[in-house]
């Protein structure tokens, strides 16, 4: 994982209320689910606005790394730093509900 995105997550859970006084094996479980769903959030957003044959040679890719696909997202998506600042943004809004 990310070392950002990793005390992203430490930050989100925090926020919430799941710091220290959870046990660490199911903090790392959480931590691990929290991340899923991050990921899944990212690829649902990038998929709104990625060019149609971006999208299709991003199906031909879908047994590539999390980076491989994170190099396709940022050379198919414009602004893409301004497109992830968002999309984290939007995801925290909606975990902190």
């Amino acid at each position: 994982m990310n070392e950002n995105i990793d005390e992203y997550l430490n930050l989100l859970m925090e926020e919430r209320g799941l710091g220290d006084n959870i046990p660490k094996d199911v903090r790392g479980r959480m931590k691990e689910d929290l991340s899923l769903r991050l990921n899944n959030f990212i690829l649902a957003k990038a998929l709104e606005i990625m060019p149609e044959e971006k999208i299709k040679e991003l199906g031909a890719q879908a047994d590539k790394s999390p980076e491989e696909l994170m190099d396709l997202f940022k050379n198919s998506i414009p602004n893409f730093q301004e497109f992830s600042v968002g999309v984290l943004l939007e995801f925290r809004q909606k975990y902190l509900r």
